[in-house]
């Protein structure tokens, strides 16, 4: 049997916890997220990989229209569970091959959804700039290792999770400008503190062994990478501080 799930189980055993991840509803992260959005009151905003909604409810308040899109049906069902706003419509749907009309959204946000894009990445982003009307911006978010030096270790660690993209900083870059993107903002966010034991409880998906290896990976890593990492650890937890890339373009 495949050690992976499939992508409907996946999401399924992940739906119901995921909001529980430490990193998933960090308020200076969606801040930090949302600033470089820019979103203006007329806005009418496309969120792919919208999972449980968390910057569809973030941004609805400050533009005029929401659709949230997720091929997900138990995110999307924890996503509408929440929903308190008028503005904001979820539906089930392809990053890679979007129902939407050219030049229907004045921002498309994606926020720690590409990595997930083991095939069809390019033509992700040829529909996120179909559906922009010109000018408009294309918001995305990533995860990304602190240091050239945790490669390796970063790619080890996730391999025993899921099958996913591993970017660097330049890569993102690289993917917006490819895309046809001009206007590019660059931010780095560092979210500090990070419990690993926090991931790990609240990760359904992994499997016990798996949940093992990876906090006796951390334990274990170099120094340099434990610095890189600012990693402390405690009898019963390990901390270490995330990088996160937020980068945006314009149409």
């Amino acid at each position: 049997m495949d050690k992976y799930l499939t992508e409907k189980k996946y999401w399924k055993k992940r739906a119901k916890d995921y909001d529980k991840l430490q990193w998933a509803k960090r308020e200076d992260y969606i801040k930090s997220f949302l600033e470089v959005c820019d979103p203006q009151k007329e806005d009418t905003v496309l969120d792919l990989g919208t999972g449980t909604g968390t910057i569809a409810h973030a941004i609805s308040p400050q533009v005029k229209d929401v659709i949230g899109v997720d091929i997900s049906e138990d995110m999307l069902s924890e996503a509408q569970k929440h929903n308190r706003s008028t503005n904001i419509q979820f539906l089930r749907g392809d990053i890679r091959d979007l129902p939407f009309l050219d030049n229907s959204f004045t921002k498309v946000t994606a926020r720690m959804v590409f990595h997930h894009l083991i095939r069809g990445l390019k033509k992700a982003v040829k529909e996120v700039y179909r559906v922009l009307k010109p000018g408009g911006i294309f918001c995305l978010s990533e995860g990304v290792p602190p240091d050239r030096c945790v490669e390796k270790f970063y790619k080890e660690v996730f391999r025993l999770k899921e099958k996913r993209l591993t970017f660097f900083p330049e890569d993102l870059k690289e993917m917006i400008h490819i895309g046809g993107f001009k206007d590019v903002n660059f931010k780095e966010y560092t979210m500090k503190h990070c419990s690993i034991r926090n991931w790990l409880s609240n990760d359904t998906s992994i499997s016990n062994d798996a949940k093992k290896e990876i906090y006796k990976m951390h334990l274990g890593l170099h120094e340099d990478g434990k610095k890189t990492y600012n990693m402390h650890i405690t009898s019963k937890d390990c901390f270490i501080d995330m990088k996160f890339i937020i980068i945006s373009g314009r149409k």
